[in-house]
């Protein structure tokens, strides 16, 4: 997701354009235009690395509890509680990174609303 989507998604300049259209609201726009740019550098990395501590903690309980820790096999032993692990991982990282997505979509419908800007 580079920044051809977040443009698509979201009015390139309508940060700027408020901005100059209220420049006596500068003080009142910088909190925004501070979280819009955390959320369009927002890279899942907080929330990959969160789902990857639950899905070790899910592996060891079931690990401990179910199967315990028998090395029948590489497959069983090693390359499925990998591919489980990294699924999770990666699952967790465009969680995070739609998560962010969203809020600054909702952050830009939210300036539109609040100064009356259409079209931006």
């Amino acid at each position: 997701m580079g920044t051809e989507a977040a443009g698509k998604a979201n009015p390139p300049g309508l940060l700027d354009f408020l901005l100059r259209s209220f420049p006596e609201e500068r003080q009142r726009l910088r909190p925004y235009v501070d979280r819009a740019e955390a959320y369009r550098h927002e890279c899942g990395c907080s929330m990959g690395g969160a789902f990857l501590v639950g899905s070790l903690g899910l592996l060891m309980l079931h690990a401990v509890f179910f199967d315990g820790f028998d090395g029948s096999s590489v497959l069983n032993g090693v390359l499925r509680p990998s591919a489980f692990v990294l699924g999770a991982t990666v699952a967790g990282k465009l969680t995070g990174i739609g998560i962010a997505r969203i809020r600054l979509a909702l952050l830009y419908r939210h300036l539109r609303i609040k100064y009356d800007v259409e079209g931006k």
